[in-house]
């Protein structure tokens, strides 16, 4: 009977010895789960963080954009104002340029014509001079009026300041 005292001890020890590792192994899978539910709560909230993230650069990226297409606008407006202004200018230009060249044809024939009553009075002006005056009153410069008639441009500066006074 003593063997079968020391038997039934022995199976205890084995049952007990089962059951403690069948709980072991229940908390070691409880430690598991437990990690892996708190590491999938850390990457949901780096999930959520990261969403956040983005949302916020979106908004500012759109403001951003936003604030460019503004900008642009603004300058193509004043591009626009700028060219109507030049375009302004242009036609007051353009206007004094045919009044003046008006009043310089006008002041030029009225010269052309007192040039032919000066050739009666002075008939030793020759042609050379004659040509260089009514290019310097049609507002030529000495340098422009010397290529023309191929004289010196001193030439023609002594001819243009005689006759000025």
């Amino acid at each position: 009977m003593g063997d079968y005292i020391f038997f039934s001890i022995g199976i205890i020890i084995v049952i007990i010895s089962i059951i403690m590792l069948r709980k072991n192994t229940n908390i070691q899978s409880e430690i598991k789960f437990q990690n892996n539910e708190s590491n999938e709560i850390e990457l949901l909230a780096s999930i959520d963080l990261a969403e956040n993230i983005i949302k916020e650069l979106k908004e500012i990226s759109e403001d951003t954009i936003k604030t460019l297409d503004e900008k642009t606008d603004e300058i193509y407006k004043m591009i626009k104002i700028l060219d109507e202004k030049m375009e302004q200018y242009s036609s007051v230009l353009n206007e004094k340029k045919s009044k003046n060249n008006r009043e310089f044809t006008g002041a030029s024939y009225k010269l052309d014509l007192l040039n032919t009553k000066k050739e009666d009075d002075d008939l030793d002006i020759d042609t050379d001079k004659k040509k260089i005056l009514q290019l310097y009153y049609q507002g030529y410069t000495p340098a422009q009026i010397a290529k023309k008639v191929d004289k010196g441009i001193g030439e023609v500066q002594l001819i243009c300041s005689l006759k000025k006074r």
